[in-house]
């Protein structure tokens, strides 16, 4: 069967659509990054299935290269690289749990007054 460029524009939206629906759009980009890795041989050097999957290779190598310079940061302090099994029921738990420890300096409540203060230095937002 013959499938057009656009066709399948159409239905890649369309399977993106219903995934992201269905779940956290970070988890979705963490998966995709990893799908990314997995296909690429652990090689940045072959673009064309980010082009067949509509997705931005200079953007999924800012991602690599950002984990790379985590990793040296981590070797240097001697610190364990470790990692939930896939098939692990934590497996998602912990992408969220660490997703929130770094988004912990931003959480702020309201105030009775009407404005937000952060949790950790009381500031007005």
């Amino acid at each position: 069967m013959y499938t057009t460029r656009t066709s399948k524009i159409v239905s890649t939206y369309f399977c993106w659509h219903f995934y992201l629906n269905h779940h956290i759009f970070y988890l979705f980009c963490c998966q995709i990054y990893s799908l990314y890795l997995y296909v690429n041989g652990f090689s940045d050097e072959d673009p064309s299935w980010c082009y067949d999957n509509f997705v931005n290779h200079r953007a999924l190598k800012a991602a690599d290269n950002v984990r790379q310079q985590l990793v040296r940061i981590m070797a240097r302090f001697n610190l364990k690289l470790c990692s939930t099994d896939f098939n692990s029921r934590d497996y998602y738990v912990n992408i969220r749990k660490a997703m929130l420890a770094g988004y912990f300096m931003q959480v702020a409540h309201l105030e009775r007054t009407g404005h937000y203060l952060t949790v950790k230095d009381n500031q007005v937002c």
